[in-house]
């Protein structure tokens, strides 16, 4: 009998001792105190403009003439514009300006003719699409010591454009 008691009590108090253990690990995890961060989410949102660049410009002799020693050229610019931004532009609203930059002795810059995109009222440059073309200027320069030749899209920044530090190119007038 001795030993059923010993049997009864050791279960009871085994019993116990994990009661009070499970007591102990519940009264800790009450005791824990869990914070809950807010987040803000990343914002992805990227306002829609176009970005107007100019991906080509070339040269292409048309005629010249010479007065009292001096020639003048008439050239075609040829050029292509791109739209690397993610809203369409009407193609008619995109006006280029060209400058002459003439280096020696003498130092000087003029306007070296310009032009509206040729168009329809309706016609769009979509984002990711190219539109090439060209327009005529007539100038006197040496064809030895060819000036530098500055194409500006949108140069006055008439168009909002996501980057508005692309919109021109400068090359020596080559043909």
């Amino acid at each position: 009998m001795k030993q059923s008691f010993l049997f009864i009590y050791f279960i009871f108090a085994s019993s116990v001792i994990a009661s009070a253990q499970k007591t102990a690990l519940v009264k800790k995890a009450d005791t824990t105190k869990v914070q809950t961060l807010k987040v803000a989410p990343e914002n992805t949102y990227v306002k829609p403009l176009p970005d107007l660049r100019l991906t080509a410009v070339s040269f292409s002799l048309v005629s010249s003439t010479v007065t009292d020693g001096v020639t003048t050229y008439t050239f075609q610019i040829n050029y292509t514009v791109k739209n690397d931004g993610n809203l369409a532009v009407a193609a008619n609203s995109v006006y280029l300006q060209g400058w002459i930059h003439y280096g020696g002795n003498a130092p000087r810059t003029t306007a070296g003719c310009g032009s509206a995109i040729p168009a329809f009222r309706t016609e769009m440059i979509n984002p990711g699409a190219e539109r090439s073309a060209s327009f005529r200027c007539t100038a006197a320069f040496d064809r030895n010591n060819p000036p530098q030749y500055t194409l500006s899209i949108d140069r006055d920044n008439l168009l909002k454009e996501s980057n508005e530090d692309n919109n021109s190119v400068r090359t020596s007038i080559l043909f």
